[in-house]
């Protein structure tokens, strides 16, 4: 009986632990055309091909699997147009369809599978635990290739957002216990799932990153997964819009127009998760890339041996921050996009309404477009601190360069405010493609940072505009002062240089 046992437990290991041949996640928003090789997604899904022919039969067939029946046969079609045999489209849309051996065996000589978007919650209700999902990871245990885009790359990685609610970061930083967390058919467990395809192990994965303004949503849901699970080295991954990565070996590549954010704890972090009351959560570290990076999962670590051309060192930051000890901002609704520097501050800039459906005076509705247009500011001002300001927020100087942020008024609940600061960041990027949100002018493109930090902070932490610290009490600096930053990093340059100067003269 033991030894039954042990097998058993071996082959569920081997079925937890599958590893496809390559998986493609992408963030949502439309492929590009049929033939046209310098599209975005051209390069990203092609990869699903040149996966190769995993079953040994001489031929590459995908299946495109979704919940609903497509509208039009263009997945099909585009994936076919890169090289493979054969393409077709597989829907299985109840528990019935999902069991229906004649329906699930198109997958048992599939060498690619490709899941659309839809509902990543119904999609786990209605396959898990099925002769679908068996034939899910039987072609991954043959290292077959698996991708998906939007809500089919979110139910890729081991936890996934899978407990069918939908919900904003504006949600979940109001609430660090709010109930969308929790799974919507049995609320009394977490709606963050551990137990779906589990083909991306350390990682929880989010999309349309930026044009939904979800940076704070994948930080409150990575909060949730680390007491839940209690996995403090987990990543959370946010793709944004028309970007992807193609995971193969624990390496991630970035492919696509945007930012690619792989979040996580350090030593400095701490979280406060408590019902009813905003979420605090800082010194995290967020990596932000562009195309030409590379994530390594197992070190969660960017590849620094391998930069994209865009790539620039960021100089030792020597202009630190100073606030007023009575400077104050209020939050405000943003018809027109704007990024402010309060008076009685200094390298402070507040990008407002960050976090909520905001309507440009054009009609458009581009939450994104904060995200995007504050990492370019970043960039090109390592030395600021960038705060999305909730419209019902507003910010308080208190005294030696600290300010909080404080509800304005009314019933509604506190909204904590999400700081960016680039006190350790090594390298900035620049996509090579236009940005979802360029205006017209053909100038904007996404802008990417190495080692950045991301606060969440309430009314009862401080942050430290001259030193890029966080305090949750007069006596609780969090991390090395501006001074002592400046001066590890003057020294790591001047070292970096002398060692340059020596290979040249010794050659």
């Amino acid at each position: 009986m033991k030894i039954k046992a042990l097998f058993l437990g071996l082959m569920l290991s081997q079925s937890v632990l599958a590893a496809p041949g390559v998986v493609v996640l992408a963030g949502g928003g439309p492929e590009g055309d049929i033939g046209m090789e310098k599209d975005w997604s051209y390069t990203l899904y092609k990869k699903l091909i040149d996966n190769g022919d995993t079953t040994k039969d001489g031929k590459i067939k995908v299946v495109v699997l979704s919940l609903d029946k497509p509208d039009t046969n263009f997945m099909v079609d585009y994936l076919k147009s890169m090289g493979a045999t054969s393409s077709e489209n597989l829907v299985i849309n109840s528990k019935k369809a999902a069991n229906d051996p004649k329906l699930v065996k198109t997958l048992a000589d599939a060498d690619v599978l490709f899941i659309r978007g839809g509902n990543q919650g119904k999609a786990y209700q209605l396959w898990k635990d099925t002769k679908l999902h068996e034939q899910i990871k039987a072609l991954a245990d043959r290292g077959g290739a698996i991708g998906g885009t939007s809500s089919g790359s979110m139910g890729l990685s081991q936890y996934s957002m899978t407990g069918g609610q939908d919900f904003t970061s504006k949600d979940v930083m109001q609430d660090a216990h709010s109930p969308l967390l929790n799974d919507k058919v049995d609320p009394s467990v977490s709606g963050i799932h551990n137990d779906f395809l589990n083909l991306v192990p350390g990682v929880i994965v989010d999309t349309h990153c930026g044009e939904r303004a979800r940076l704070g949503r994948i930080l409150a849901v990575q909060a949730k997964v680390i007491e839940d699970y209690k996995d403090d080295k987990i990543v959370g991954i946010c793709l944004e819009e028309k970007t992807g990565l193609v995971v193969k070996d624990g390496k991630a590549e970035v492919f696509g127009t945007g930012v690619v954010h792989f979040t996580q704890e350090t030593e400095g972090t701490k979280m406060i998760r408590e019902p009813g009351k905003a979420l605090v959560y800082t010194d995290i570290r967020n990596d932000a890339l562009t195309q030409g990076w590379t994530f390594d999962l197992k070190t969660r670590l960017p590849d620094l041996k391998k930069k994209p051309e865009s790539a620039q060192s960021i100089r030792p930051v020597t202009l630190c921050g100073l606030a007023d000890d009575k400077f104050s901002v209020e939050g405000s609704v943003v018809t027109n996009y704007t990024m402010n520097e309060p008076e009685k501050t200094r390298n402070l800039f507040i990008a407002n309404d960050a976090h909520s459906d905001f309507k440009l005076k054009t009609g458009d509705r581009i939450r994104g477009l904060v995200q995007t247009r504050s990492l370019v500011k970043l960039s090109e001002h390592p030395e600021s601190s960038i705060v999305f300001l909730d419209a019902n927020s507003k910010l308080e100087g208190i005294g030696d360069n600290r300010f909080i942020s404080l509800k304005k008024s009314g019933k509604e609940a506190e909204v904590p405010s999400l700081i960016l600061d680039c006190q350790y960041c090594s390298f900035t990027s620049t996509s090579p493609y236009l940005s979802n949100q360029d205006d017209g002018s053909q100038t904007l493109r996404s802008a990417g940072m190495v080692n950045m930090r991301v606060h969440v902070i309430s009314k009862d932490v401080a942050y430290n505009v001259k030193d890029h610290t966080t305090s949750y009490s007069d006596s609780e600096a969090l991390g090395p002062t501006c001074e002592e930053t400046v001066k590890k990093k003057v020294t790591k340059f001047l070292d970096d240089q002398q060692k340059i100067l020596t290979k040249m003269i010794c050659k």
